[in-house]
C-alpha cells in the first residue's frame, strides 16, 4: 500500500513512517526541507511539499491509497495565526488534496484534548462530546475540535473514509516537547504537583499511536469512526514526574500548586511572554493537561483495530528522556541542525523554557 505521511518528520508521524516501513508500505513523507529530512529518507521516499500551500501536495498524493495527517502547529512560541493557517487550514488543504487524488483511506491525527473536560475521575469515551466552546486561550483544542470536524465532513458523501485517532499526552522517543520541558523544570527546581498529584493523567506510547494508525489504514469498513488511544495502564501526575525524574537521575518534585494558583501563575507568565516576545515559562494548556484527571475507554479501538495501548509509559519516557539528554550535549549548530529529525509532540506538560518546535510540515 502507498501511504503518504504529513508531519512525518515530527514526533508522531516519524514514528508512523517507521512502523509503516517495517509492515511493508512504500511510504511517501510531504516535507517542506526534504534535504533535512535525513532520518525520514531511510524509511520513506521525501517529497518537498508544504500544508500549508495546497499546490504543493498533488504530487505526493498522487496515486497514493491513503494519507495519515499528522502535521500540526503547537508550543508555547507559536502564535495563533501560524497555529490556525498550518492545524487548520493546513488539513483543509490536505483533505482537498486526497479528494482530488482519489484517496480511499484518509487517517486523521486528532487528540483526547478536543473533548469537553470531564468530570473529575470521569471516563472519556469515543462517543463523548466534544468541546462546543473551548476557551480563547486553548488555541490547540480549539484548531483542533474544527480540523476534527472538517475531516469527518469531507468523509460524508465521498468515496475516501476518514477515520479519527485521539491519543492522550504522547510519549517516546523523538518527543521535542512534553519530555524536555519537564525536564528542564525539574532541573531547574521549578516542577510542581498540580494539586495532590493523584489524578490520572492519559498517556500513550508513540509507536502505540503509530500501531493505531496503520491498522487504521488497513482496516476494512472503519469509515466515520473516531477511536480514543490511551495506555492501559493509569498513569497519575505524580507518577509520571517521577518517571522523568529517575529516567535523568533527578529529583523528582516534592512543592505543590493549587490549580487555581498554577491557573494565575500561567497567565502572568503567557502575559510577560507577550512583552519579552520569548516563550513562556508555563502556559495554561500545560497546567490543564498536567491537572487533567480522567480515565479513557478504548474499547471500540481494541474491537474495531485489535489494538491495545501496552507500551509501558515508564519505557516510552526513558526512551524520550534518552534522546532528550544525548540532544542537550550536542554544540548547538548541531542540535539546530537535527530539530527537523526529532520535533516535538502534539501535547504538553510542565513548566521549562524551549522555543516552539512545529510538527514538519
Amino acid at each position: 500500500m502507498k501511504i503518504v505521511v504529513t508531519g512525518g518528520t515530527g514526533f508522531i508521524g516519524s514514528h508512523v513512517v517507521e512502523r509503516a516501513a517495517a509492515r511493508g508500505h512504500d511510504v511517501i513523507v510531504v516535507a517542506r526541507r526534504p534535504e533535512l529530512a535525513t532520518r525520514a529518507a531511510r524509511f520513506a521516499r521525501i517529497v518537498r511539499g508544504d500544508v500549508t500551500n495546497p499546490d504543493s501536495l498533488a504530487d505526493a498524493l498522487r496515486r497514493a491509497d491513503a494519507v495519515v495527517h499528522c502535521a500540526a502547529e503547537f508550543g508555547p512560541g507559536a502564535d495563533r495565526e501560524t497555529q490556525e493557517r498550518v492545524t487548520l487550514q493546513g488539513t483543509r488543504n490536505v483533505l482537498s488534496a486526497a479528494l482530488w487524488a482519489g484517496i480511499r483511506r484518509f487517517v486523521h491525527m486528532s487528540t483526547l484534548a478536543v473533548h469537553r473536560p470531564p468530570q473529575a475521575r470521569g471516563t472519556l469515551r469515543e462517543e463523548s462530546a466534544l468541546w462546543p466552546r473551548v476557551p480563547r486561550w486553548n488555541t490547540y483544542a480549539r484548531l483542533k475540535v474544527k480540523a476534527e470536524n472538517e475531516a469527518r465532513a469531507a468523509g460524508l458523501g465521498s468515496s475516501m473514509g476518514v477515520v479519527v485517532l485521539r491519543p492522550g499526552l504522547v510519549f517516546g522517543a523523538r518527543d521535542r516537547h512534553a519530555t524536555p520541558r519537564m525536564l528542564d523544570a525539574l532541573r531547574s527546581g521549578r516542577a510542581m504537583i498540580v494539586g495532590r498529584g493523584d489524578n490520572i493523567v492519559p498517556c500513550v506510547a508513540a509507536e502505540d499511536v503509530a500501531d493505531a494508525a496503520l491498522q487504521a489504514v488497513e482496516g476494512a469498513g472503519l469509515q466515520g469512526r473516531a477511536y480514543a488511544l490511551c495506555g492501559e495502564e493509569r498513569v497519575t501526575q505524580r507518577a509520571l514526574w517521577a518517571a522523568h525524574a529517575n529516567a535523568a537521575g533527578l529529583e523528582p518534585p516534592r512543592r505543590r500548586i493549587s490549580r487555581t494558583a498554577l491557573s494565575a501563575l500561567a497567565t502572568w507568565t503567557e502575559t510577560l511572554s507577550l512583552l519579552t516576545r520569548r516563550p513562556p515559562l508555563l502556559t495554561r494548556f500545560e497546567g490543564w493537561v498536567m491537572a487533567a484527571d480522567a480515565r479513557v475507554d478504548t474499547t471500540r479501538a481494541a474491537a474495531d483495530l485489535g489494538w491495545r495501548g501496552e507500551t509501558p509509559i515508564a519505557s516510552a519516557v526513558a526512551r524520550a528522556v534518552a534522546v532528550a539528554l544525548r540532544g542537550r550535549e550536542r554544540p548547538a549548530a548541531a542540535l539546530a541542525a537535527a530539530v527537523v529529525d526529532v520535533p516535538r509532540v502534539e501535547d504538553a506538560t510542565a513548566a521549562a523554557t524551549l522555543p516552539s518546535v512545529a510538527e514538519e510540515r
